[in-house]
C-alpha cells in the first residue's frame, strides 16, 4: 500500500552524529553542512592550505585547553570570570569561515560553499553555537525516513490495542511478576539492574507477538524466527526535493516544573521552566509529505493455512512451532485465518491495514490525553506567563488532528511513545506493578540523586506526574511538540489547523494596549514590562513602558525576524544601577 505521512510538527531521526563547528558553517541565510572532504577538497587548491587548517586547529585547541586548566584551578572570582570570558572569545572564533578569514580566503570559501552541488545546506538566518544532531541520511546525502523508525512506532500501537483489548491483565500481570522477580534476583548492583532493564519490556512483546516453539518438553517463548510483526513490511520514507527545501534546524530545549525553594518564605514552590541542554538539530520540517509502502504478507498465511488452522505446526513428535499462531494473528492484525482464502487475498490484506490505523487512531489519542495532563500541569505553574501562549498554541496543532491517522516517532517521542507505559498507568490492576518497575530502576528519579541519598532513603515514584519534562521545539512563535505526523492513503489531503483556530473562546477582540510598569525598578531583578514595536528590521527596536515620563526607546534582542511596526510585546529589562533600562529580550507577544 502506497502511503504518504505528512509531517505536522518537526521530525528529528538521528544518524549518531554530534556536530560541532568545525562540521558546519552558517552565513547568508543558510546552515551549511561540512565534511572532511569537503573542506579538504578547497584546501586542495591552496598552497599549504592542508597545513595552515592543522596548524590552525593545533594552534587553538592548545589555547582552549590551557584556559580550561587555569579556570579549573583559579579561586579568584574575577579573574575566573576573565578567563571564561577568553574561553567565550575562543571557542566563537574556532569555525571554518574564522579559519578562511585567518589565510585572507574567506570570500573565496563562502564561494566554494555556495557553488559546491555535493554540500548539504538548510536555511537558517540566526546565530549558531555548540552542537547540532544529524539528521540520519543516504549515501549522497540525502534525508530520508527509516522504515524501522515508521514500523516501530506501528509496532507500539499495536501493542497497547493488543494489552487493552485482547491481553487479559492476568497475563500481563504474570509476564510483569517474574520479570521483577527475575530483576530482585540477578540485578545486585546498578550495572546488572541497567543491563536487565533493556530487555524487560521484551516479555511484554513476547506475549503479544511471539508465537511459541516446543522442542520435547521445552516450550521456548522468545524465538525472534517467530515473531508475527515481521509480516509486516514498511519501506524506507522518502523527502520531495533537495534538503533546503524539506529541512530545518529545530532548537530543541528540556521544559519541565522544577521545585524550588522561595527565599522569603522557605516554603517549596513549583515553577514552569525550561533547561536549555539539549540542542538544535537537523529536522523534516512541518507540512512536508514522505512517501512509503506499508505492506502486509498474507501469502504466507494462506500458503499454510492447514496446519495454522490447527493453531500450531507439528513436524514431528518431537518439534512443534507457531503454537498459538491463529489467536495471535487474530490478536494482532484482527484477522480470522479461517476467513483467508486466495479470492480475497486482497479484501482480508485492506482490513489489516484498516486495523493497523484503528490502531493509531487509539494510541495517539492515549497519548495526546496524557500530554494534554502534562501541558496543564506546566501551565498551572507557569505563574510568571512565560510560555503560555505559545506552548499552548504549539500543541494546538496536534491536538486538533486527533481525529486522524496520527503517528508518533522519532527524536522527543519520550517515554510514552515508545513504551507499555501508557497501557500499564491505564489499569488499575497493574498500575501498582509499574511504580514498582520504575522503582527498581529509578525511572523518573533525578539523574544522581541516588547516589546521595542516606541510609534507608529511597526513591517514590509517582506514575502520575511522569515523565515530569518533554523535548520541545522553540520557534518564533509557538512552542511545539516534535515527531508528529499523519498518515494519507492516494489521493487524501490533510489540511493542516492553524494557530489560533482553537474550540477555546478567544477573550477579547479590542486592540492590545500597552501598560506603564507598576513595580519598582531594582538593579537586581529582570522585570517584565509591555513594550511598542517602533522599528522593524533586524534588530527591530521598541519602546518601553516604564512609567508615564521615561519611555526609553532600545534595541530589541531574542527575536531572529523583523516584528510588526505598533506590535505590542512583552520584553525582559536589564536595570542599570541608575533604575536606567539598558538592554530588552523578546518573551512574547502581547493578546
Amino acid at each position: 500500500m502506497q502511503l504518504t505521512l505528512q509531517t505536522i510538527t518537526p521530525v528529528h531521526v538521528g544518524n549518531g552524529e554530534e556536530l560541532y563547528d568545525l562540521d558546519y558553517a552558517v552565513h547568508g541565510g543558510y546552515y551549511y553542512r561540512i565534511s572532511q572532504k569537503t573542506i579538504l577538497d578547497f584546501l586542495a587548491e591552496i598552497p599549504e592550505g592542508a597545513e595552515q587548517y592543522a596548524r590552525w586547529i593545533d594552534r587553538n585547541a592548545d589555547e582552549i585547553s590551557t584556559l580550561k586548566e587555569r579556570m579549573r584551578y583559579e579561586k579568584d572570582r574575577r579573574r575566573k570570570g576573565d578567563y571564561n570570558q577568553q574561553l567565550n572569545r575562543l571557542r566563537s572564533g574556532y569555525n571554518l569561515i574564522s579559519f578562511a578569514k585567518s589565510i585572507n580566503k574567506q570570500n573565496e570559501f563562502l564561494n566554494y560553499l555556495k557553488a559546491a552541488a555535493n554540500v548539504y545546506k538548510i536555511p537558517f538566518d540566526d546565530k549558531l553555537r555548540g552542537q547540532v544532531r544529524g539528521a540520519i541520511k543516504t549515501a549522497t546525502g540525502k534525508p530520508y525516513i527509516p522504515g524501522s523508525s515508521l514500523k516501530g512506532a506501528i509496532r507500539t500501537a499495536l501493542l497497547y490495542r493488543c494489552l487493552s483489548e485482547k491481553s487479559d491483565a492476568e497475563s500481563v500481570k504474570n509476564v510483569l511478576q517474574n520479570a521483577l522477580r527475575h530483576a530482585y534476583q540477578k540485578g545486585k548492583d546498578r550495572r546488572s539492574l541497567q543491563r536487565i532493564k533493556k530487555t524487560f519490556a521484551d516479555r511484554l512483546e513476547h506475549l503479544a507477538f511471539y508465537c511459541h516453539t516446543k522442542k520435547g518438553d521445552r516450550l521456548k517463548r522468545d524465538d525472534e524466527k517467530f515473531d508475527l510483526l515481521k509480516l509486516l513490511k514498511v519501506s524506507d520514507g522518502q523527502l520531495p526535493g533537495a534538503p533546503d527545501t524539506t529541512m530545518r534546524l529545530a532548537d530543541v530545549n528540556l521544559y519541565l516544573v522544577n521545585k524550588q525553594k522561595n527565599r522569603q518564605t522557605g516554603k517549596i514552590d513549583f515553577k514552569a521552566t525550561t533547561q536549555g541542554q539539549t540542542s538544535y538539530v537537523e529536522a523534516i520540517k512541518e507540512d512536508t509529505p514522505i512517501s512509503f509502502k506499508m505492506n502486509v504478507d498474507l501469502t504466507f498465511l494462506l500458503q499454510f493455512k492447514q496446519e495454522f488452522e490447527k493453531n500450531q505446526v507439528r513436524v514431528d513428535n518431537q518439534k512443534t512451532y507457531w503454537i498459538g499462531i491463529a489467536e495471535k494473528v487474530k490478536n494482532i492484525f484482527g484477522l480470522d485465518i479461517n476467513t483467508l482464502n486466495s479470492a480475497n487475498l486482497q479484501e482480508k490484506e485492506n482490513e489489516v491495514y484498516e486495523y493497523i490505523f484503528d490502531s493509531l487512531k487509539m494510541f495517539s489519542k492515549q497519548q495526546l490525553i496524557h500530554q494534554q495532563k502534562w501541558l496543564d500541569r506546566f501551565i498551572e505553574h507557569d505563574k510568571r506567563r512565560d510560555y503560555d501562549v505559545e506552548i499552548e498554541d504549539g500543541h494546538q496543532i496536534v491536538f486538533d488532528s486527533k481525529d486522524n491517522r496520527l503517528i508518533h516517532f522519532g527524536f522527543g517521542t519520550g517515554f510514552t511513545g515508545i513504551t507499555e507505559y501508557l497501557h500499564l498507568l491505564k489499569n488499575p490492576e497493574l498500575k501498582p506493578l509499574l511504580k514498582d518497575i520504575m522503582e527498581l530502576f529509578l525511572i523518573g528519579d533525578k539523574p544522581g540523586a541516588n547516589k546521595n541519598r542516606k541510609g534507608s532513603e529511597t526513591y517514590t515514584a509517582n506514575p502520575d506526574k511522569f515523565p515530569k519534562s518533554r523535548r520541545l521545539v522553540r520557534n518564533d512563535d509557538r512552542i511545539q511538540p516534535m515527531g508528529w505526523g499523519c498518515l494519507l492513503k492516494a489521493g487524501e489531503k490533510f489540511d493542516m489547523p492553524k494557530i489560533g483556530a482553537t474550540t477555546k473562546e478567544q477573550i477579547s477582540t479590542e486592540p492590545v494596549k500597552a501598560e506603564y510598569f507598576k513595580g519598582t525598578l531594582n538593579p537586581k531583578k529582570r522585570p517584565q514590562m509591555n513594550a511598542e514595536v517602533t522599528h522593524s528590521g533586524r534588530p527591530n527596536k521598541v519602546k518601553v513602558y516604564v512609567s508615564e515620563d521615561y519611555t526609553p526607546e532600545i534595541k530589541l534582542d531574542g527575536y531572529r525576524n523583523p516584528l510588526e511596526v505598533g506590535k505590542i510585546v512583552i520584553v525582559e529589562v536589564g536595570v542599570s544601577k541608575k533604575k536606567q533600562i539598558t538592554q530588552a529580550s523578546f518573551k512574547k507577544e502581547k493578546k
